[in-house]
């Protein structure tokens, strides 16, 4: 535990955080999460990245930094009928269906 509560000093993190991440998350989570964060560019907030990354298991870079979802779990979110734990899509998606949702709108108004 001590080589990942200093691995996270380094990064900046607040000790109340380290704490709290230490007490919720396996080690081995916290590991895999952390070898995922040093990878990353463009990172704006690392203790809120690092949070999401826990939260939903992120894998790699795909998809934002997130495993692409399979169809199965898409159709297990709220959006589709599922639970509500999982009612976010992934970003890629949701402007994908906003996009469309634009141009749909954009029709019906030039008519």
């Amino acid at each position: 535990m001590k080589n990942i509560r200093e691995r996270m000093r380094e990064l900046d993190f607040k000790e109340s955080f380290i704490g709290k991440v230490l007490k919720t998350y396996p080690l081995e989570k916290i590991e895999e999460k952390l070898a995922l964060l040093t990878e990353q560019k463009n990172i704006q907030n690392p203790a809120a990245w690092l949070i999401s990354a826990l939260k939903c298991d992120y894998q790699g870079i795909e998809w934002g930094n997130r495993k692409e979802e399979s169809p199965s779990r898409l159709k297990r979110n709220s959006h589709f009928g599922g639970d509500e734990k999982n009612k976010f899509l992934p970003r890629e998606e949701a402007i994908k269906r906003i996009q469309k949702l634009k141009k749909e709108l954009m029709a019906i108004n030039s008519r």
